[in-house]
């Protein structure tokens, strides 16, 4: 069972799972916050999971895992108004109140649905990792954030574009030994920047004073010794730029020690 809060009218939403009595599990009880007690059980389809409700227009979405379909409930009268037919073993709920965007995972088929809160329409269908579970959306920064239970990962969503996000990190081996470029950006070391998973990257490092360009490392992994690189972003990772003293310092360093 899930909860879900309607802070605007003090009401409390519980999906039910499973349940002794004769209602079965295919219903979604109501609390009122001023006295902690049930005053509705509203019925949807079929094994309700995930539960959310958008305050500016105060309807309540709720996942039924068994029946592929995302109830809508009119929270001014307790009444099911709609149901969106989504993926595969929908799990995981979530709204963005000021776009008015709903976000669904869908288990069993690896993606998260967007649905239009305006028309109760699936307009995306976004693929993450194996077996999405939990979501949630920072209506801030316009990110959504899933969690894949079975390949042990995060996906991050950028919800202006519905892609999927990742950061390259990068690091400038020895510290002050050089600078990097990417796709025209400097980055900084041990800093990141973020890009939409399949982007072409360009990095091109450069050398400061004293010091020549060696190589580009991925990880524990030696690539390149061109310090021009390209690659596709795939997933999350740190670039090393490896510089190495030049001849010309080791000189002056010998002949200050002699």
């Amino acid at each position: 069972s899930e909860v879900a809060v309607d802070i605007s009218n003090n009401k409390i939403y519980l999906t039910n799972l499973r349940s002794m009595n004769n209602l079965g599990s295919n219903y979604v009880s109501v609390i009122d916050g001023s006295t902690n007690k049930v005053v509705d059980n509203i019925n949807v389809i079929s094994l309700p999971v995930g539960i959310a409700v958008n305050p500016n227009n105060n309807k309540v979405y709720v996942t039924n895992q068994d029946s592929n379909y995302v109830s809508v409930i009119d929270g001014s009268t307790n009444k099911v108004v709609d149901n969106i037919k989504v993926g595969n073993s929908p799990i995981g709920i979530a709204i963005d109140p000021q776009e008015g965007w709903i976000y669904v995972t869908n288990k069993k088929t690896n993606y998260v649905s967007v649905i239009d809160g305006s028309t109760n329409k699936v307009v995306d269908n976004i693929k993450v990792g194996n077996s999405p579970t939990n979501i949630a959306v920072d209506p801030i920064s316009k990110e959504i954030y899933v969690a894949n239970s079975r390949s042990n990962s995060i996906s991050t969503i950028d919800a202006t574009t519905d892609y999927i996000i990742t950061d390259l990190g990068i690091s400038i081996i020895p510290v002050n030994a050089g600078y990097v470029f990417c796709n025209g950006k400097q980055i900084s070391d041990r800093d990141y920047i973020r890009y939409h998973i399949a982007t072409v990257v360009r990095c091109e490092a450069s050398a400061n004073g004293g010091y020549t360009f060696n190589s580009w490392s991925i990880g524990p992994k030696n690539s390149s010794s061109n310090p021009i690189t390209t690659f596709e972003i795939s997933s999350y990772g740190t670039l090393s730029a490896n510089f190495k003293p030049s001849w010309s310092c080791l000189q002056t360093h010998g002949n200050i020690i002699s």
